[in-house]
């Protein structure tokens, strides 16, 4: 699992470009949630493509190409496009620091694999009233 850090509702690919970041799934409405999920994998295509026409990469392109966007495309295809864009096939882009604790908390790792944020849930608390503190607070 990684974790994208959102600056300026941009996301920080493997290659170091920045692009938008993945549009919000909302879970109030199974329509919703539908249509969430197709601009999401419209999103994840459309980046896929770029990337590969950024690293002049043809091979990769023709793959880019060919991913079907549906709400719910083949899970090698999703796996393929995060891998190439972010370098995991599992993403999370919290958007605010409290989101971020707890999808760290949650997963259990930063962005290295094997490193631990931390080992104990029950400091989960204390984890984001840190990360809610406005900039320069003590």
């Amino acid at each position: 699992m990684k974790v994208l850090d959102v600056v300026d509702g941009k996301v920080q690919t493997l290659t170091g470009r920045w692009i938008p970041k993945p549009p919000d799934i909302r879970l109030d409405s199974n329509r919703r949630c539908i249509n969430d999920l197709r601009k999401y994998h419209q999103w994840l295509r459309d980046q896929f493509i770029a990337e590969c026409q950024a690293r002049n990469d043809e091979f990769n392109l023709v793959s880019a190409q060919q991913y079907e966007v549906v709400a719910e495309p083949p899970p090698a295809s999703q796996a393929c496009a995060l891998l190439y864009l972010f370098g995991d096939d599992q993403i999370c882009w919290p958007s605010t620091p409290k989101e971020k604790a707890y999808c760290l908390w949650k997963y259990g790792f930063n962005n290295s694999p094997g490193e631990r944020f931390f080992d104990n849930c029950d400091r989960i608390d204390e984890i984001i009233a840190e990360a809610n503190k406005p900039a320069g607070a003590p």
